[in-house]
């Protein structure tokens, strides 16, 4: 049996026994069971989560609305540290938003439209080999 440290990201929700934010758990290769999940990590809807080729560090998207300094809704992007048996220990945290630049934005704007067509017709459209 072969086991794997997963990091999963939730959507939170500010109620009693609610989602708190990013979730470690082991994946046993041989069954595909998924178990012993356990909060590491408290942060606000971290939609998307990814660790480092090296595995020392995981890097969060948290999808808050804060606004910046020039008032502009944004997320921020949070590093932290991976330790022993999944903890993790912020590094530190960056507000980001969208670009800005409007050829960037509409090349974005292409690709999400593309990707909700797709999505809508799954029988329709073939992308297994894209």
């Amino acid at each position: 049996m072969s086991e794997l440290l997963v990091f999963v990201g939730t959507y939170t929700e500010p109620t009693p026994g609610g989602s708190k934010g990013i979730y470690a758990a082991r994946f046993d290769t041989t069954t595909g069971k998924l178990s012993g999940s356990t909060p590491v990590a408290e942060l606000k809807n971290p939609s998307w989560v990814t660790v480092s080729p090296d595995r020392k560090f995981l890097y969060a998207v948290s999808e808050v609305g804060v606004p910046d300094a020039t008032g502009t809704p944004a997320g921020l992007v949070v590093a932290y540290a991976i330790g022993e048996g999944g903890t993790l220990s912020e590094l530190n945290r960056r507000l980001y938003r969208r670009a800005g630049d409007p050829e960037i934005e509409t090349r974005i704007a292409q690709y999400e439209m593309a990707f909700r067509m797709q999505a809508s017709v799954p029988d329709l459209t073939d992308t297994s080999k894209e």
